[in-house]
């Protein structure tokens, strides 16, 4: 039989004795079929073929009869089918199809039509081509992924799948997303339903961005800038290296300008550019893992200004405003924060430019009136410093105060010339271009000031706010104050504003470090600032100014005291380094940003390891920090101290030795803290506890219970190292969660010195550590605070402040 591959046939003549045929549907009067859907269709005709040389109505009517219905194999998108060509009752007559050239996947009818010229008859055949086959997955083999980041989630990697019948399959994973080692289902499947499945086991490895990334340090001017960057250590092993990259715009693309190995913390790098980008990549043997957030870091501008016979409001003569100045060198890409800096009582005078034997005399300038001698230069001597700021978007003054030296006190006069130099600031920021070489118009967000003191230029710094209060400048908003071994000639107190202290373990010049003071009494102000305060072992009050090349130990009289006589210059670079590292910190989260000051400046965490690299000494720092949000469980002041507590709750101390309300120095001779705080004392074998009344106070919306100590200058600690005491937390149905004071860090006893003092510090337990404990405390319904001080098995003694439900 013909194969019917065409869409229209022509079919040879019928022969003459073709009698008409029945068909099994009947025909209408017109002799037409009344069925075309069956198999056969008869149709009366009258034409004929043309070119017969037999007349076409002597076919009689049409019958045509299709084959059955066809089912083939896909071999494509589309396959080929070859079909039988219907039966026709005369040959006579002309055939045409709409049969496709080529089949898609499924069913489709085909519809033959006999044509006489004047009559048609039809029939159909269902072509299906069918898919049977699955896909085929390309399913890779089990593989490693790295995650960059503690909240990020990893998606599955895509896979190919192919169809011999389908152009574009689907492929699922399941799951899709993930952040842990994990086995990913994919499936794949075809419009015909087909499907295919492989497991692929992808382990993840975290590979987080190094944390604490900063710019620690920067030195140099517009010629050239180097930046040194520092980092904490990586946490995952995994990372197997470090990349430094650079770039024009926070978003790339970027250039890798280091590799560096995975327990690298520093890297210095020169500007190429007034101002750029920089990340540190982690790299593993697996791919990039994170990224830190890119860091914007400008070339140094330098710059001076000298402004002579200027009337300071209470200052009794004029005199110089003169400052030295660091800057971004793209000023256009300002404002930027501005910060000034002042230095404290010293010599203004010295023999020649290099001496270190600086001398007082009285002056109404700057600069020294003594023809026998030069300027000492004590602005100058935070240039470091400056320049660190200044890379990092600040534009950083430290002014002469050289005029208020070798006075009595002149801490108000201090003052008020930090206000001066900032009315000349603001001035320079509006039309005014002023005295510098620079222009400053509008690059200068006096709306975010910090100030930097040291020595009573610290006692000053700290007397600003007060000194705006009463004359405010407008458009001028001192939101930061950082205090380097201040003095408190006149019982400072810093409200509104945020506030940090530092006060050397081995300040001589300042030895009762009173500029404790300057955090004690802020902190009463519930007032939404933020204060912090480190006590800083080991250094001295000179070094934190290059230009006082004499510790103030040796000016003293050297009484070789082992713990506060390092050798000059790995001291003084420890000092600086320190300083520049935490102002950089302090100012980019009271300044440049509203954050809360990092982890360790809240006394949450170690300071930073970087720091120590930096400083090349393994620095020991303790904080003190007063949030923004605290509620006070007990101070130890009021009348019914040390027996009721601020929630109006009753206290109870059972088997001291002795314990009290005390203040300042009523405490001991030793503890020079103007605060209220409970002393505490122990011996065994008593066993003595303390018990604060809560009242059922909910604390479930803080973080911390917190509290300041101070293990005493006490012969009952005689030979210990470290203090310590357990704290414990009971609910109003009786279930306790107890913690070691030691938990959040050690209580160390003292600190190295000849004389020491006893300085408080803030231990911070989070409230999920007892619940960690004690999954069932209920912290909506606290019922007291418990300290039991059996923990070392000593006797012992300490003195704690400024108990708090914190954050």
């Amino acid at each position: 039989m013909k194969r019917f591959a065409a869409a229209l046939l022509l079919l040879s003549a019928c022969g003459d004795d073709v009698a008409s045929l029945e068909t099994d549907g009947g025909t209408d009067g017109d002799g037409s079929s009344t069925d075309a859907s069956g198999p056969s269709t008869t149709a009366a005709t009258t034409a004929t073929t043309q070119g017969s040389d037999t007349d076409a109505t002597d076919c009689g009517p049409i019958e045509i009869t299709c084959g059955d219905p066809v089912s083939v194999a896909c071999e494509g998108p589309e396959t080929a089918v070859a079909l039988d060509e219907p039966a026709l009752s005369c040959d006579a007559w002309t055939l045409q199809s709409d049969a496709p050239t080529a089949y898609p996947v499924g069913d489709t009818q085909v519809t033959f039509t006999a044509d006489d010229g004047a009559e048609t008859a039809s029939c159909s055949v269902t072509v299906s081509v069918v898919d049977e086959d699955a896909p085929t997955l390309a399913c890779p083999e089990p593989g490693t992924l790295v995650r960059p980041s503690a909240d990020a989630f990893l998606t599955a990697p895509a896979i190919d799948a192919t169809d011999v019948c389908d152009e574009a399959p689907s492929v699922t994973a399941t799951p899709a997303m993930f952040d842990a080692t994990t086995t990913v289902t994919y499936e794949a499947s075809d419009a015909s339903g087909n499907t295919a499945t492989c497991d692929v086991g992808f382990d993840v490895v975290d590979a987080f961005a190094v944390p604490g990334f900063r710019i620690i340090s920067a030195e140099g001017d517009l010629s050239q800038t180097q930046v040194t960057l520092a980092w904490e250590p990586p946490e995952s092993a995994a990372i197997t290296g470090l990349r430094v990259e650079v770039s024009d715009a926070a978003d790339g693309p970027w250039t890798s300008v280091a590799d560096l190995e995975p327990n690298e913390q520093l890297h210095a790098y020169t500007l190429d550019a007034d101002a750029g980008f920089v990340r540190v990549v982690s790299v593993t043997a697996f791919g990039d893992g994170g990224a830190t957030d890119p860091r914007a870091t400008y070339r140094i501008g330098a710059d001076q200004y000298d402004v002579r016979d200027v009337d300071v409001p209470n200052v009794p003569f004029d005199t110089t405003l003169y400052g030295v100045v660091r800057y971004p060198a793209d000023l256009d890409g300002g404002p930027y924060p501005l910060v000034v800096a002042l230095h404290g009582n010293h010599g203004n005078c010295r023999p020649n430019i290099n001496s270190p034997n600086d001398y007082c005399i009285t002056t109404q300038d700057h600069d020294c009136n003594d023809p026998s001698g030069v300027t000492t230069p004590n602005a100058e001597g935070y240039v470091y410093f400056l320049e660190t700021l200044a890379a990092q978007g600040y534009i950083a003054v430290s002014i002469s105060g050289n005029a208020m030296n070798c006075r009595d006190d002149f801490i108000f006069q201090r003052a008020e010339l930090i206000g001066e130099h900032l009315r000349h600031w603001s001035a320079w920021n509006g039309a005014d271009q002023g005295e510098t070489s620079a222009s400053f118009v509008g690059a200068v967000d006096l709306d975010r000031v910090g100030l930097v003191g040291h020595s009573r230029g610290g006692d000053a710094a700290s007397n600003v706010p007060g000194v705006l209060a009463s004359a405010p400048i407008p458009g001028v908003n001192v939101r930061s104050v950082f205090a380097v071994a201040p003095t408190d000639f006149h019982n400072v107190e810093v409200p509104g504003t945020d506030l940090a202290v530092l006060l050397p373990g081995c300040d001589r010049d300042v030895a009762p470090l009173s500029g404790m003071n300057h955090y004690d009494r802020s902190i009463d102000f519930d007032d939404g600032a933020r204060r912090s305060q480190v006590f800083l072992l080991g250094a001295n009050h000179n070094f934190f100014n290059t230009q006082w090349q004499i510790s103030e130990w040796d000016l003293f009289g050297n009484p070789n005291d082992p713990f506060c006589t390092p050798p000059d210059d790995p001291q003084k670079l420890a000092q600086t380094h320190t300083l520049e590292a935490l102002l950089g910190s302090w100012f980019e989260r009271t300044l440049a940003a509203t954050d809360e000051p990092e982890d360790f400046m809240q006394a949450t965490a170690p300071s930073p390891t970087s720091f120590d690299l930096w400083a090349e000494q393994d620095l020991q720092m303790r904080w003190s920090y007063s949030g923004d949000s605290r509620v006070l469980v007990d101070d130890f002041a009021g009348p019914g101290a040390p027996l009721q507590n601020a929630l109006g709750g009753q206290n109870a101390y059972e088997d001291w030795f002795l314990f009290e309300a005390c203040f300042e120095q009523d405490c001991d001779p030793f503890f020079n803290h103007v605060r209220n705080v409970a002393r505490l004392l122990w011996q065994l074998p008593a066993e003595p506890m303390a018990t604060f009344s809560l009242q059922g106070y909910d604390a479930s919306e803080h973080v911390a219970l917190t509290m300041r100590v101070v293990s005493r200058r006490s012969l009952l600690n005689q030979g210990l190292d470290e203090n310590d005491f357990f704290v414990r937390l009971r609910d109003g149905d009786g279930r306790v969660a107890e913690l070691l004071l030691s938990d959040a860090k050690p209580l160390e006893h003292l600190y190295p010195h000849s004389d020491p003092l006893e300085v408080l510090e803030t231990f911070n337990l989070p409230l999920a550590w007892f619940v960690e404990q004690e999954p069932m405390l209920d912290l909506a319904n606290l019922a007291s605070l418990e300290f039991d001080m059996t923990a070392t098995g000593d006797d012992g003694s300490v003195i704690v402040s400024e108990i708090e439900f914190a954050g």
